[in-house]
């Protein structure tokens, strides 16, 4: 299997005023594209999206990476 990120478009960050912690959440969703490239041998993309938050819920920042996933022969 051989990755590689093929985009990362700039998020749209707000100046966080206290401590921000940064969530990825489709774990499954990921897993689910590298199970599909396996099994088609056919690259998958999947964009992975990771949000942070400050302690108070306030969303700070969003960030989009682009994945490509391959079958190596």
């Amino acid at each position: 299997m051989s990755s590689l990120v093929t985009a990362s478009p700039p998020g749209s960050p707000k100046k966080a005023t206290s401590k921000a912690s940064f969530v990825f959440s489709d774990g499954a969703g990921m897993r689910a594209a590298i199970d599909q490239a396996v099994r088609t041998g056919e690259p998958v993309v999947f964009t992975a999206r990771s949000i942070g938050t400050q302690r108070d819920g306030a969303q700070v920042a969003e960030f989009a990476v682009e994945w490509s996933f391959r079958k190596r022969a």
